[in-house]
C-alpha cells in the first residue's frame, strides 16, 4: 500500500494518512509513505516554497510515521525525479497566458492546468485571475504538478508490487499530478481521500475526486434506491433542505 502525503502541515488530512496507514497495517499489509522532499518547490500549503515551512513538513511526516505499530518506509519524491521535468516546464511559460489557456493546458492527456488554475484560485482567492501575479502563481502550480506526475510515474515503475495508493483530493495541482500518474498504471487501485462531516470523519473516493459530480449522481441515486422506507427517505431530503435554507 502506498500513501502519497505532500500536506503534512494541514494535519486533519496527515492524521487521516496515518489512520488509513494503521488500517492497512492492522490488516497485515506493507505500507510505504512517498512524500515531498522539497522539489516541487510550490505547493499549496506552502506557496511561496519557505524553507522552514518544508522542513516542518518533512520533520513532521517523518514524527508521525514513527507513531504506526510497524516500520514502514517513507521515499522521498526528488529521487525519482526525472531530467524529462525541465523540457516540460520550460514551455509552460508560453503556453499558459491568461486563465483560458491555464485551464486548457494538458500534459500527456491530462488535465494539469485545471488544477493548476483550481490551485491559483484558492490562492488568491480570486475566481478570475485576470492579474499576471495570479497568472504566475498557475504556472508555478502547473510546473509542480508536472514534477508530481512525473516523479510518481516514475516511482510506481519502480514499483510494481504496489497495488493500492492513496492521494489527498486530487483538485489541487500537486495531488492531480500525483492521481493522474496513478491512473496511468493499469490495475493500479487509487483511493483519493478527504474531510468528512467533522475532524473526526473522512471520506475515500475510489478513482475519482471528491468533486466528482457523477459520483456524487450515482452514489445519491444508489442510496436513495437502497432505502427500506421511501416516506421516510422523502421526510429526511426534504428536511435538509428546509433546515439549509433557514441556515441550520
Amino acid at each position: 500500500i502506498l500513501i502519497i502525503s505532500y500536506f503534512t502541515n494541514w494535519v486533519t488530512h496527515f492524521g487521516t494518512e496515518l489512520e488509513i496507514a494503521q488500517v492497512h497495517l492492522d490488516q497485515g499489509d506493507s505500507v510505504e509513505f512517498l512524500g515531498c522532499d522539497r522539489c516541487m518547490t510550490t505547493c499549496e500549503g506552502n506557496p511561496r516554497g519557505r524553507i522552514s515551512k518544508c522542513d516542518k513538513c518533512r520533520l513532521r511526516r517523518s514524527g508521525g510515521i514513527r507513531l504506526l505499530s510497524s516500520p514502514v518506509r517513507e521515499h522521498h519524491l526528488g529521487d525519482y525525479l526525472p531530467a524529462e521535468s525541465k523540457t516540460v516546464e520550460a514551455a509552460i511559460h508560453a503556453e499558459i497566458r491568461d486563465a483560458e489557456s491555464a485551464e486548457a493546458y494538458t500534459f500527456n492527456g491530462h488535465d494539469f492546468g485545471s488544477g493548476a488554475l483550481s490551485s491559483a484560485i484558492w490562492n488568491a482567492r480570486d475566481p478570475f485571475c485576470e492579474n499576471e501575479g495570479a497568472i504566475e502563481v498557475a504556472r508555478d502550480y502547473a510546473r509542480s504538478a508536472i514534477r508530481s506526475y512525473l516523479a510518481v510515474r516514475e516511482f510506481l515503475k519502480s514499483r510494481p508490487d504496489i497495488r493500492k495508493v492513496y492521494v489527498f483530493n486530487g483538485r489541487f495541482a500537486t495531488t492531480r499530478g500525483a492521481l493522474r500518474a496513478c491512473q496511468d498504471v493499469e490495475g493500479l487501485e487509487v483511493v483519493t481521500h478527504e474531510r468528512g462531516a467533522d475532524i473526526h470523519k473522512y471520506g475515500l473516493f475510489p478513482n475519482a475526486m471528491p468533486h466528482d459530480r457523477e459520483l456524487w449522481v450515482r452514489e445519491t441515486e444508489r442510496k436513495w434506491q437502497e432505502a427500506d422506507d421511501q416516506d421516510r427517505a422523502m421526510e429526511t431530503g426534504s428536511a435538509f433542505y428546509r433546515e439549509r435554507k433557514l441556515g441550520e
